[in-house]
């Protein structure tokens, strides 16, 4: 891996490499000036007059050189001190926060053009991430009301073999627009949740409402809580859709007959445990990444499940962790920061 050097050390060493070269320059000039002389009066003084030159006045070119050199640095520090803190704006800026833009106030000549590309830059992306925005809430809104028909057709021809496989269809549809819209109001939040919830009832209530998805699959979700309320920061609402998506996934993964538990801590935590195949240590970080699918994952699921999941917790201030399951499958892991002990729990 290349190391680079940063601009204040590069300039530091070519200063210092054309002091000590102008110093080397001078006393070799000195030197053959005063030889010059000694052959032209026949005075061997040019010796005396280098030793007298070493002995009174070099030593203090070496001083000058540091001096010179720590003066510099100095300077170039407090001059690069707005780079940096424009730097750092610039590491701030983030998909929820594109109305930001670095100041071109009191910088050097030489950097505004490129602050100002940097900005005209942000303003192409800004739009582009708008439209995207504006493209997927319109589309699923647009799909919403056409599949809530379809689904109420179907119910009025009733449920038998030829109609299963299109309510089944038209269910994954549904859901797919409704994480379309999760998706949508996500990149459209820009300031992180602020409120308060109950980690232990909104799971409750959230694996309340997938408990037919669990029944139609063949499986069964345990939630184990602590008898008193876990209040954690972040919006209920996001935290609902964080555990569905992690309950729907451990569910698509695991086994007909398997068992998915739920498991809140006291702490702020929550594990959601599958009995999949897991998740290779390799792709724990792309799992989270949208539309995003893993070698072997099961058919009909959209890669965003995950994606919500990340943002909800990004929006949150939360940790997220993947790790193997005893006995097979994965455990995914939500430290929420605990309003009781303000701070992240251990995962």
């Amino acid at each position: 891996m290349t190391r680079l050097r940063s601009l204040e050390t590069t300039l530091l060493l070519r200063l210092g490499l054309i002091l000590t070269a102008a110093f080397a320059a001078m006393a070799l000039w000195l030197w053959l000036h005063l030889g010059h002389i000694e052959l032209e009066h026949h005075q061997p003084i040019a010796h005396q007059i280098m030793a007298e030159f070493f002995t009174d006045i070099a030593w203090t070119i070496p001083v000058v050189l540091v001096a010179t050199l720590a003066f510099t640095a100095f300077t170039l520090r407090r001059s690069l001190a707005l780079l940096r803190d424009i730097s750092a704006r610039a590491a701030a800026i983030r998909p929820g926060a594109l109305e930001q833009r670095l100041p071109e106030m009191n910088l050097p000549a030489e950097v505004i053009p490129l602050v100002r590309a940097t900005n005209e830059m942000l303003d192409r992306v800004e739009a582009g991430f708008a439209l995207q925005r504006r493209f997927t809430a319109n589309a699923a809104h647009e799909l919403r009301t056409p599949l809530q028909l379809l689904a109420a057709g179907l119910e009025a021809l009733g449920a038998d073999v030829r109609t299963e496989p299109l309510h089944k269809d038209v269910r994954r549809m549904s859901r797919l627009v409704e994480q379309l819209l999760a998706v949508a109001r996500l990149d459209a939040r820009s300031e992180p949740a602020s409120g308060r919830a109950d980690l232990a009832k909104t799971a409750a209530d959230t694996l309340s409402i997938l408990a037919p998805l669990a029944v139609a699959r063949g499986a069964s979700v345990a939630l184990e809580t602590p008898p008193v309320p876990v209040m954690v920061r972040g919006d209920a609402a996001l935290i609902e859709d964080l555990i569905r998506n992690l309950v729907e996934n451990a569910l698509a993964v695991s086994p007909a007959g398997a068992e998915v538990t739920v498991t809140v801590g006291a702490g702020g935590r929550i594990d959601v445990i599958d009995r999949g195949p897991g998740i290779a240590p390799e792709h724990r970080e792309r799992v989270f990444e949208r539309f995003w699918r893993a070698p072997g994952a099961p058919a009909g699921g959209s890669g965003l499940g995950l994606s919500i999941v990340k943002e909800v917790a990004d929006a949150c201030g939360a940790r997220l962790h993947i790790a193997d399951a005893p006995g097979g499958g994965a455990v995914v892991s939500v430290g929420f920061v605990s309003l009781k002990e303000q701070g992240l729990p251990r995962i």
